[in-house]
């Protein structure tokens, strides 16, 4: 059993990703692009407060286009064909995506009131208002992934300290390997194990998940190494053996 023991034991970070600390990097990924997206959107919102015109726009076409989605599903995406004068008389003609209500409530020759910008009149707005709407909803997105984000960050990273501390200072105690459950948590569609085993004071305990390989050779009745802390036991095979 020496060989699932890891030597060196391992550290606060080390400990940090193998209790799961990838979702945590993952998290403060997608808050960065919320973020750095609706950063953008506000600036454009800013834009068209300054830099906007209003006009009227006639509808030259409707078009669906089909496509899929990141999982393989039908998607559909609504476009008006509109047309439209500019304050410096450019005539222009645009492609814009709209809502399905707003599709299905428009036909071609209607005339709707939209708003373009002076500096780049084929940026437009079909909704007065929507791109600061749009970056109203992505603040709000990324302050609640930002929330969970720290959240992880606390629990996560309070688990690894933990089990550094129990490692260190907490009680050692031998126990016998009560068994080996299957979690319901699946890799590539493999369940997660986890090592279970009763303390003296009849307290259950559980490791980190490992693949069912990750405990060879190791059968109920088998002695191994825990350590207590405040709140929970660990296994020394998550957490390596005390050095001192």
């Amino acid at each position: 059993m020496g060989d699932l023991i890891p030597n060196p034991p391992p550290s606060v970070l080390r400990l940090f990703f193998k209790m799961g600390g990838t979702i945590v990097v993952f998290a403060g990924f997608l808050f960065a692009i919320f973020s750095l997206v609706g950063h953008f959107v506000l600036l454009d919102a800013e834009r068209f407060e300054t830099d906007g015109r209003y006009t009227n726009a006639m509808v030259t076409r409707k078009r669906i286009e089909e496509g899929r989605d990141s999982e393989g599903n039908r998607e559909l995406t609504y476009y008006l064909g509109l047309s439209y004068v500019t304050q410096r008389k450019e005539e222009i003609r645009v492609d814009r995506s709209v809502s399905r209500n707003k599709y299905r409530d428009t036909n071609v020759g209607d005339e709707i009131e939209i708003r373009y910008l002076a500096s780049a009149p084929r940026r437009t707005e079909i909704t007065p208002g929507e791109y600061r709407n749009g970056a109203r909803i992505l603040s709000l997105v990324s302050l609640a992934i930002g929330l969970v984000w720290l959240w992880l960050v606390w629990l996560i990273g309070g688990w690894a300290v933990a089990a550094v501390r129990a490692r260190r200072y907490g009680r050692a105690e031998n126990v016998q390997v009560h068994n080996v459950r299957a979690t319901s948590t699946k890799v590539n569609g493999r369940p997660r194990y986890r090592l279970i085993w009763y303390a003296s004071n009849g307290q259950m305990g559980q490791s980190l998940q490992r693949r069912k390989s990750g405990f060879r050779n190791l059968e109920k009745g088998d002695e191994i190494t825990i350590y207590h802390g405040l709140k929970y036991t660990w296994w020394a095979g998550d957490v390596g053996l005390r050095t001192h």
